[in-house]
């Protein structure tokens, strides 16, 4: 696989276990300005796969690589740059909206007061701006989740179950963030179990399964039927309907 500077995140060969097996052999790249997304049944590695690429988990084998560079100051400071969101990220219970955003922008010195307002606008944050996140809903906490990611506009996000607990009208405005975000040279790969969702978010889809990779397949204009009779033709039925 190359290692061309154009390849934000690149995984070559990678094994990780925990007891047993949970990825065998996982090889993919994302590109600056693509949107990606990882789907597959539970339990079979998509937040691991996440925690290996951002470095909370050293691989058993193979190699992580940000812009072509595996180890270093440099891979580090790429993998500081990262805005995640889901089980990688969690909030802080006592702590407000207000409160996460100032503490991320502390360790971003770069990141002024104005983009706060700016995050905090677009994502209408202002009814539960001082709530200790404990208090929300759980649509509310992905809302600040997403809103500590983007803060100091990360070149790359990983965003692990987005979507869970948002209503329509704040996965729409996800969609077009990502959509933004994208035609601006941001990597995006997103985690989800909605997939009418995720196929209008996402251009590629990495289809994981046995911890493996086993398809990568182009969406472009596919349709969320589409979507989902490829997700089961590549997974197989799992559950029997009840009669």
């Amino acid at each position: 696989m190359s290692t061309l500077s154009s390849v934000g995140l690149e995984l070559e060969h990678v094994d990780k276990a925990k007891r047993q097996p949970i990825l065998k052999d996982v090889s993919l790249a994302i590109r600056p300005g693509e949107a990606v997304g990882l789907v597959g049944p539970n339990g079979v590695g998509k937040t691991t796969l996440f925690k290996v690429a951002v470095g909370l988990w050293q691989p058993d084998r193979g190699h992580v690589r940000w812009d072509g560079t595996a180890d270093g100051a440099a891979a580090r400071a790429r993998r500081a740059g990262i805005g995640v969101v889901g089980e990688l990220a969690p909030l802080y219970p006592y702590l407000s909206c207000r409160d996460h955003l100032e503490m991320k922008r502390r360790v971003h010195p770069g990141v002024g007061a104005d983009r706060i307002s700016v995050v905090r606008s677009a994502l209408d944050l202002e009814a539960f701006w001082t709530v200790p996140t404990h208090k929300l809903s759980q649509g509310q906490r992905q809302r600040v989740a997403l809103a500590t990611a983007l803060l100091p506009d990360p070149p790359f996000l990983l965003l692990d179950e987005a979507t869970n607990g948002l209503d329509p009208d704040a996965v729409r405005w996800l969609r077009d963030t990502i959509a933004n975000l994208s035609q601006r040279g941001t990597a995006v790969c997103v985690s989800s179990h909605v997939l009418g969702d995720l196929v209008k978010m996402v251009t590629r889809v990495l289809f994981l399964k046995g911890g493996t990779v086993v398809a990568d397949e182009m969406v472009g204009d596919r349709s969320a039927e589409w979507m989902e009779e490829r997700y089961q033709a590549v997974m197989g039925s799992v559950l029997t309907p009840l009669a």
